[in-house]
């Protein structure tokens, strides 16, 4: 697939060693960063399952800033 077209998926640590940016954050730094899919959902059951993972690291995250 082209890359701007097609869905993309970072390998474990691409994301840290292209982006240093990522790397500083905090969250990061800790272990708290979370998978998040960009494709298109086209219905709430489509993504609930997706916030409802979010809303669960949400509530587990530990102050780390």
């Amino acid at each position: 697939m082209h890359r701007r077209l097609g869905p993309t998926r970072l390998k474990k640590g691409e994301l840290r060693k292209s982006k240093p940016t990522w790397a500083r954050l905090p969250a990061v730094g800790s272990g708290q960063g979370i998978p998040w899919f960009n494709e298109a959902q086209f219905s709430h059951a489509g993504y609930a399952p997706l916030i409802e993972r979010f809303a669960t690291a949400t509530e587990d995250a530990k102050k780390v800033a």
